[in-house]
Order: C-alpha cells, then sequence, then structure tokens
C-alpha cells in the first residue's frame, strides 16, 4: 500500500495548489538522493541533467535548481534514454570512437540557475518534518523509518557509483 499526505490544507486550497505541493515534493525527494549520494560518495554533484516527460516543466525545473543550489540542465533532445542505448550502441560496434565526443555534442535547451532569491531551506525542514510523521503515523514506526533511510544511503552510493558510468550526465568534482 502506498500512502500520501497533503498537511496544511485549509478550505482555501485550490487544485492548483496541490499541484505545487506534488511538484515540490518531486524535487524534495531529488534532493534528498542527492544529499545522500554526496555524503556517501567522494564525487559531489554539481549539476543535474534531467530528461523525459517532466522536464516540460518550467516550474519544476527552477523548483529543482532553487532547492538543490545547482544548475538544472534540460537538453533539446529530450528522450536521452534511447539517445543513450543508440550512443552505446554505436560505441560498441566502433561507428562513434569517442563518449567525450558524444557527450559534449549534447545541445541544451536550457539552463535552469538557483535563484538568489530563494528561501526553501526551511520548507525543506518542515517538509522532512512531515514526511518523518506521516513514516511514524502511517509507516511501522522510528525502525522503519531508520531502515528506510539507511537502504536510501546504501542506495545512493551504488547509484553514485553507476553515475559516474552511463550516459546520464552529471558534473561532479572530487
Amino acid at each position: 500500500m502506498r500512502l500520501g499526505a497533503f498537511f496544511g490544507l485549509t478550505a482555501g486550497v485550490q487544485p492548483e495548489h496541490m499541484v505545487r505541493a506534488v511538484l515540490e515534493a518531486i524535487a524534495y525527494q531529488v534532493k534528498e538522493i542527492v544529499i545522500a549520494i554526496n555524503a556517501s560518495s567522494n564525487t559531489v554533484i554539481e549539476e543535474l541533467a534531467v530528461d523525459g516527460g517532466m522536464s516540460e516543466n518550467n516550474f519544476l525545473l527552477q523548483f529543482q535548481a532553487d532547492v538543490l543550489e545547482i544548475a538544472v540542465k534540460r537538453p533539446a533532445m529530450r528522450d536521452t534514454t534511447v539517445q543513450g542505448v543508440a550512443f552505446a550502441a554505436g560505441l560498441a560496434v566502433g561507428f562513434w570512437d569517442d563518449y567525450q565526443a558524444l557527450v559534449q555534442g549534447r545541445i541544451i535547451d536550457r539552463c535552469f540557475s538557483p535563484s538568489a532569491l530563494n528561501n526553501n531551506a526551511a520548507d525543506f525542514a518542515t517538509w522532512l518534518d512531515a514526511l518523518a510523521m506521516q513514516f511514524l503515523q502511517y509507516g511501522g514506526g522510528l525502525s522503519l523509518l531508520l531502515g528506510l533511510m539507511t537502504a536510501l544511503l546504501l542506495f545512493s552510493s551504488v547509484v553514485a557509483h553507476e553515475l559516474g558510468h552511463s550516459f546520464i550526465a552529471i558534473r561532479a568534482r572530487n
């Protein structure tokens, strides 16, 4: 069973407020993963490359840049999963010789830079508190919450390692 929760609902809440809350929750979940990767790896994520259907949402990508305080880059080619498969196949059969040349040829449609005016730290802390409250109330208590956090850290270590060897473009420093 999957659970979700909206906190702080009042009679003035409109559907667009709930849509925004869902988009913000997505950005906060990405932030948690980036924090875990940065904490468990000597690779610090300096920018995020996005693709797919959700990358069409300018609000989400700007909010993501603000929350992460790093650039979020959207390529002109939105379906980079297919492009990555084609690159891998072409490299494997010798159609292309240089992976770096392929990556450098990627055209960026738009770069979302963090806003100097954002104040999302308090909102992120509130979101974490609400998430913890939901887990404690509905998810089996503190041990489940700690287990999920440990699993996230272990998973993010694997993801951080794999991201360094894939076609996903994350600019990082050691």
